[in-house]
Formats: C-alpha cells, structure tokens, sequence
C-alpha cells in the first residue's frame, strides 16, 4: 500500500493514480471478511455531485461529503510524500555507484541537509504516516552514515580494523579498487554508530604508535656505540656509552613506557 514505506516508488504511483483517478481493480476487505471493489476518489466525486443534483431536485438536504474532500487532500499529500521519495531514492541509488576513493563526503553532507528540507517541508498532516517516517529516518539515517564514512577514509584504517568493521556489522565485503559507497552503505553504519568510532579512533592510536616505533628504529640505527678493549684484556672488549647515547636511551625509555600505557 502506497501509505507503508517500500523501495519500488513506481508501484506507489501506480496504486496511488488508480486510487485517485481509477479505473482500479483494487478490493476493500471489511471486519467481516466480506470484499467488495474499491471506488476511485474521482467515481466518488463524481456519485456525489449526481446525488447532490438529485438533492437540490427533490428540495433536499445537500450533504458535503466531507469524507470525499478529505480523501482528494489525502491523496494529494501522498502524492508529494511519494515525490519526495522517490527523489530521495533515485539520488541515494546514483551515490551508491560512487568509488570509495572518489566519494567526497562534504558535498553528500550538503546535499543531503538539502533533502531534509525538502521532508522537513511536507505538510503536517503525513508526519504520522509509515511512508512518511521511512522517508524520514532514510534520511537521517544517511545523515548519520556520512560523517563514519568520512572517518573510515582515514589513512590508519589497515585490514585488520577493516575485518573488525565486518565482525562488528555481521556484513561481508572487499576492500578493493572496485568497492563501492553502496558496499559501505550496507554495512548499516548507523546501526553501529559508536562501535565505528572506536575501530577508527584505535586504528589511529595504532598509526602514532607505529610512527613513533619507526621513529626511534630509525635513531638507534644511525647510533655509533664503540667497543674497545678492556685495558687489563686486550681479548675483552667493553661497551663505551658516552652522555649522548644515555641521555637517547633514557628518553627513548620513556616514550615506550608512555606508549605502552597509552595503548
């Protein structure tokens, strides 16, 4: 039904053109179980103007048929419901394509703040409906994939974190050339909102760690200790660490220290 939040917004249409305009081979299923054919809003309208006609004929009561009038308005606002999402669905599909690489995350930010509005401006009366609150959280729930997206480019993401985010998301894929932003969207990263930030912030812990390891390889590879004879044994040859050298090691000491406490 064109009031439930699907996927395929052309059925939506379909239904919501035969429900409005007709002809429709649609049903209507009573408390009792007993079926019948559903009337077309422009059928309706248009028995109602015939009965009126009958009325004002006869000197009778003209009745309004509020229900008619309401059931155009509905029609109407589902129409700019439905519009709104299937807008939503064709811009999200065409994003899906984009390559993880070539993904720029501010300008899907700012269109997509542009999207809210476009929900956040359809009238008061669908605020309840399910094909308006599954358009509604599509969009916030982009909203919220964004900005992890955007943290899972950093450069300190290696495969590991990668097999954790699958683990964490129960959601398979590859990190390739060929990955997509719709691979990335699948995982349902706002389902997983603070575990992300977590395998994000680690994998840049384990970055400076890494750095600083590389750091200070580099500076003890390029120390020149000395080791000359002891000089009461020629054949034994003793370590000699001069100021420079102990001043690097106790300092080195300390880093290690620090990051084996900051891990």
């Amino acid at each position: 039904m064109p009031f439930e939040y699907q996927d395929n917004y052309n059925a939506a249409y379909a239904m919501i053109d035969a429900v409005h305009h007709g002809p429709n081979d649609l049903t209507i299923t009573y408390e009792d179980g007993r079926t019948a054919p559903l009337t077309s809003v422009s059928e309706m309208r248009g028995l109602a103007k015939s009965l009126n006609e009958l009325q004002e004929l006869f000197e009778l009561y003209v009745i309004e048929y509020r229900e008619i009038n309401q059931c155009e308005k509905d029609s109407v606002q589902l129409k700019r419901v439905w519009d709104v999402i299937c807008m939503v669905q064709t811009i999200y599909s065409e994003w899906r394509k984009t390559k993880w690489d070539d993904i720029n995350v501010e300008n899907l930010q700012e269109e997509n703040k542009k999207l809210q509005k476009e929900v956040k401006a359809c009238d008061k009366m669908v605020k309840n409906w399910p094909c308006y609150k599954g358009l509604e959280d599509a969009v916030k729930n982009m909203g919220t994939s964004l900005p992890l997206v955007e943290e899972l480019h950093h450069p300190a993401m290696r495969e590991r974190h990668w097999n954790q985010l699958m683990k964490t998301c129960g959601v398979q894929f590859k990190m390739d050339d060929s990955f997509t932003f719709g691979g990335m969207l699948d995982l349902e990263l706002h389902r997983f909102e603070d575990d992300v930030l977590e395998i994000v912030d680690r994998a840049q812990k384990e970055l400076t760690i890494e750095k600083q390891l590389q750091k200070l390889s580099e500076t003890w590879k390029n120390q020149n200790l000395s080791f000359p004879p002891d000089s009461e044994n020629a054949d034994l040859f003793l370590l000699s660490v001069d100021e420079t050298v102990m001043e690097a090691l106790e300092d080195n000491s300390l880093q290690l220290q620090d990051l084996q406490i900051s891990k």
